[in-house]
């Protein structure tokens, strides 16, 4: 009990969906059996062992016994890890209150971002939706409409919410310096108050802003906004969220992940420091005011 517990605080329902989903699926695959056959153990088909083995879907614990079973698993500590992993798995978030009105690939992005102990966040053409105030996200938007993934206002607002809460990840966010002198006259204020809102987060232990210069050469080429998650237990790989006018892709490959490592790394090597960028973020705070 003691092993399990380390291994998965409880903290994250979906952090325990992983982990789960992994070992089980590693257990399967030595066992040498296939997936539609797991899926008749439990009733079910090939599909709803994908779904569980991505750490998609709760497990129910009475199902694991069923599969650890079938894998002919021997070891006691191991069989008490998975079944508390799977009483972990069944918590909920406050994406689950959007349900019928949020497509499921964005709540799966919320329930990644949620469950991450880092986030590095890229987005060349506005301020990332978890570092956004209020009204900037509701202005964004619009009157009660949507932008950027689906996401509507009051979605956008509880995403931020995160960086408030006890289990709040690093992030380290590369920022575009033209999405951040964008703005019309009547919309002045509102990014202003967002810079002010961006340069206090930067100040803070927690976050870590790089701000990609205005005419600064792009290597990277005409990347869309995406999001590396990672996870605190080792043996979970990084995930990529991919940002698309009108969803949100998830990258698990470790091919596909490993492209936009180094896509990290190319632009953090080029781009001012954080501690430079905050002199940036203050100087365009400055203009802003001046301006308005």
């Amino acid at each position: 009990m003691g092993r399990a517990a380390m291994i998965a605080s409880g903290d994250s329902p979906i952090v325990a969906r992983l982990l789960l989903g992994s070992r089980l699926k590693q257990m399967r695959e030595a066992a040498g059996i296939s997936g539609q056959r797991a899926g008749a153990k439990l009733r079910a088909t090939g599909s709803k062992i994908s779904r569980v083995e991505s750490g998609l879907v709760p497990v129910r614990r009475n199902d694991v016994a069923d599969l650890v079973r079938l894998y002919k698993l021997a070891d006691p500590d191991m069989r008490e890890e998975l079944l508390l992993l799977a009483d972990q798995s069944q918590g909920q978030g406050w994406w689950d209150d959007f349900t019928d009105t949020t497509p499921p690939q964005i709540r799966r992005s919320l329930e990644l971002e949620a469950a991450a102990s880092l986030l590095i966040i890229y987005d060349p053409l506005a301020v990332p939706a978890i570092l956004q105030t209020r009204i900037y996200a509701e202005t964004a938007c619009g009157h009660g409409g949507s932008w950027r993934a689906g996401l509507r206002p009051h979605e956008l607002t509880r995403r931020r919410e995160l960086l408030e809460s006890p289990a709040a990840p690093r992030i380290w966010a590369l920022l575009d310096e033209t999405a951040l002198r964008r703005p019309g006259a009547r919309l002045m204020q509102v990014m202003r108050a967002q810079v002010d809102w961006l340069a206090q987060l930067a100040a803070s232990d927690n976050v870590s802003i790089q701000i990609v210069p205005t005419g600064q050469a792009e290597p990277w080429g005409a990347s869309p906004p995406f999001v590396l998650t990672r996870f605190g237990p080792k043996d979970l790989g990084d995930r990529i969220l991919l940002e698309g006018l009108t969803g949100i892709t998830e990258l698990a490959r470790r091919a596909d992940v490993d492209t936009y490592r180094h896509l990290i790394s190319q632009i953090s090597a080029i781009v001012p420091d954080p501690f430079a960028s905050r002199r940036i973020l203050h100087d365009i705070g400055q203009d802003l005011a001046a301006s308005a």
